[in-house]
């Protein structure tokens, strides 16, 4: 081999010339450019630069770097956005540094190959106001080519910058210790992303690229917070479009609102973005979600929703037809492994209306239940309405379904069949339901209901052909206990607010038949009205207001009733289960009362009631038979057969006075053609006791038996009650003195 390289191949000879001269070049950059190109006069070409794409100014507070091996790198500190002015005075943008390479030997052949770029404590405010402008649309917008600066052609849409990116050849773009800001005022939204990472793999023309995500989050509206997590693979498509495979999204928040507490979701789907058509295509969507509650009836919500959608990029109109979400259910009232069901609808939105729409809706329940419909909601304002109908479903089945205890009630088939079908709306609000039909077995309920939220005020018309609760019974069966466990009535709360009217043409209840019920009732501040509840039952018509008070440290009950042409025999046997008199009568009573607890509410009952019967019998006590074989056993005479063991009587008044839990008769006074009595008594309400005293008019009774009935003036029969109230006897006849009558002799008696 000769010396000098005189042996050497032309071709490499070459090869060798062309590396030592880059090589040169390369070094003669290296050491003139830091000397000739002092990196702060790159501040004002920079600052046109954004100016001119984005109409803003970028003000650099830090030095501006440059680097040059191995590759050639810019380094902007401490940067800043301007803000428009219509969303506030601080900068839109913050940053601590930004870096961006380009590689230096790609450059060296004519090929422009950026390195990664990197982007450090980014403070980012977006903003929306409440009539939807955003401070941010405008910097999507393009400059009029060979136009003025701030003339702008319509925003490029995120999907289009999204492509271009793609065709660029970077080595990858990272966001670090980065936060974001949302105050979205049209929304309701406050949002704090921090910290905020973002970072994509090496991104070269057709090839995949792949971008993960990750924040924590704040949302100061409802005071939720939580975790964020993101991760894709993009792959370029043909003719532009962008194929977007493996997404997943993973989020764990902690209180959303005052009802939900937790919620844990996940998102996996496969979409393709068309940029030039602007239109995306889900192919799959899986969404999960858990929610879990401190309310009553939600202690954990598991939603699982299924299928594919299209979206409109420009307008984000989006369809989802025969969408699939699979709910579970559960809560304390419920069983313990829940209850599911599966919704599918038609499902369209569209946000520059803010309007979505589920048609086509079917949900499918526990025990069959299959409801179908369809519903439309709007943004602003708020708007939701639709209506739902329930075919032919077994009431019963469901209710069991629903984990309740369902004793076996007197009809066995009651609640076999059931139908229902309702319209809704919420607008303003205020929640309406201007439309309802219930049919359950035999019977059909119709009305309608509003809740206003802000009033917190619910009015109701309600209307029922004829409703048999005796069917129902024991399935309506129950006490209400009181928080002290003794046995309680049912109290609304202090704080409703309601107004409406129910009626009933026939209520069969336990206690009896009612007919033409109609009950108005009014709440609000702590004080309830029934006022009045008017219906016929036992051949006569009722009328009854009733007060509950609940503004003091215990209710107050107050009551007004009045009752006319009643058959009085009836309505004891089935409202008390006292059988023995009968008659057709009224009553008008006043009382008050006032506790949560049975025993203190008899103890503070007073007021009065005034009780008239006309035309009755009394059963089990032969009243003028017993004075009349009283006086034949004084006159030595055969003592009248005692026929029937009853008492007719014309008319029965009486006064009932009640206090100090006791109700006291002082004025009971019964008449017939030859009867006379009265009486007094009292009954103990607390200790269930009774007392009571009769006295019949011998005079009376013996006016159509004697002659000589003057001189039994003044005599009386007692009659006496006593015992408690589950084993009451009849009244006890007693004897009659005739001590001071002389015995007759020889006078003539009537047979």
């Amino acid at each position: 081999m000769s010396g000098g390289g005189e042996g050497m191949n032309p071709t490499l000879k070459r090869v060798f010339r062309v590396t030592a001269g880059l090589a040169g070049l390369v070094m003669i950059l290296l050491v003139a450019v830091p000397v000739l190109v002092h990196p702060n006069q790159l501040r004002a070409p920079i600052g046109a630069l954004v100016k001119n794409a984005t109409g803003r100014t970028l003000t650099i507070h830090g030095e501006v770097g440059l680097a040059f091996f191995p590759s050639l790198e810019l380094i902007l500190r401490d940067l800043s956005l301007e803000e428009d002015p219509a969303f506030g005075v601080e900068p839109m943008a913050e940053a601590r540094s930004l870096a961006m390479g380009v590689k230096f030997m790609p450059l060296l052949s004519g090929r422009v190959e950026m390195d990664r770029a990197e982007l450090t404590g980014l403070r980012l405010r977006l903003s929306t106001l409440a009539d939807g402008r955003s401070n941010w649309s405008a910097l999507l917008a393009s400059p009029h080519p060979g136009g003025k600066t701030g003339d702008t052609e319509p925003a490029a849409h995120p999907a289009s910058l999204l492509d271009r990116l793609l065709g660029m050849s970077i080595g990858g773009i990272e966001i670090a210790q980065a936060t974001l800001f949302w105050h979205d005022r049209q929304a309701g939204l406050d949002l704090k992303l921090e910290p905020w990472a973002f970072k994509t793999g090496p991104i070269h023309p057709g090839r995949p690229v792949t971008v993960t995500g990750s924040s924590r989050f704040l949302e100061a509206g409802h005071g939720s917070n939580g975790r964020l997590e993101m991760k894709a693979q993009l792959r370029p498509l043909s003719q532009g479009r962008i194929g977007i495979e493996g997404l997943t999204l993973q989020l764990a928040s902690g209180v959303v609102n005052g009802m939900v507490k937790e919620v844990k979701a996940g998102l996996q789907a496969e979409l393709i973005l068309d940029p030039q058509a602007r239109q995306a295509v889900w192919s799959r969507v899986e969404l999960n979600a858990n929610l879990w509650s401190d309310a009553e009836w939600m202690r954990e919500l598991t939603l699982g929703f299924q299928g594919g959608m299209e979206m409109d990029l420009s307008s984000g109109r989006l369809a989802a037809p025969q969408a699939r979400l699979n709910l579970l259910l559960k809560a304390n009232s419920l069983p313990p492994a829940g209850v599911r069901a599966l919704v599918r609808a038609d499902l369209s939105a569209d946000p520059s209306r803010h309007v979505l729409d589920l048609d086509n809706l079917e949900i499918e329940g526990p025990a069959g239940l299959k409801v179908n419909g369809d519903m439309r909601a709007a943004a602003r304002p708020l708007l939701i309405e639709g209506s739902l109908e329930a075919r032919r479903f077994d009431f019963r089945a469901l209710l069991i379904a629903l984990g309740r205890t369902i004793p076996a009630p007197a009809d066995g088939k009651v609640c076999a069949g059931a139908e229902a079908e309702m319209a809704f709306e919420i607008k303003d609000g205020t929640w309406r339901i201007p439309r309802l039909e219930v049919g359950v077995d035999d019977s059909h309920l119709t009305g309608s209901a509003a809740w206003s939220v802000d009033e917190t005020r619910l009015r109701f018309d309600g209307r029922v052909d004829s409703l048999d609760l005796t069917r129902f019974v024991p399935l309506l069966s129950g006490g209400v206990k009181a928080e002290s466990g003794a046995e309680g009535w049912p109290m609304p709360a202090r704080d409703w607010r309601v107004e409406g009217r129910f009626l009933a043409g026939r209520l069969i209840t336990p206690k009896g038949e009612l007919t033409d019920l109609d009950l108005l009732l009014a709440a609000s501040d702590g004080v309830m009205r029934i006022d009045p509840v008017t219906f016929g039952a036992h051949e006569g018509r009722m009328r009854t207001v009733v007060e509950i008070d609940q503004r003091g440290e215990e209710p107050v009950i107050r009551i007004e009733q009045q009752a006319e042409g009643i058959r009085v025999g009836p309505l004891l046997k089935e409202g008390f289960g006292w059988s023995g008199i009968d008659g057709k009568g009224g009553w008008r009573a006043r009382l008050a009362t006032r506790g949560r607890e049975r025993p203190a509410m008899w103890r503070a009952l007073e007021g009065e009631i005034g009780l008239e019967v006309a035309e009755g019998v009394v059963t089990g006590l032969d009243l003028v038979g017993k004075a009349r074989q009283a006086h034949a056993q004084f006159i030595r005479q055969r003592a009248p057969a005692s026929g029937a063991d009853e008492t007719a009587f014309s008319g029965l008044d009486a006064t009932v006075r009640l206090g100090d839990g006791k109700a006291r008769i002082t004025d009971l006074k019964v008449t017939g053609p030859d009867l006379l009595a009265t009486g007094s008594g009292e009954v103990d309400c607390a200790k269930r006791q009774v007392e009571a005293a009769l006295n019949v008019d011998v005079t009376t009774a013996v006016r159509g038996v004697a002659i000589d009935v003057e001189r039994y003036q003044g005599l009386t029969q007692p009659w006496t009650l006593r015992g408690p109230f589950d084993a009451i006897k009849r009244f006890e006849p007693g004897t009659v003195d005739f001590s001071r009558v002389s015995p007759p002799t020889g006078t003539p008696t009537k047979e």
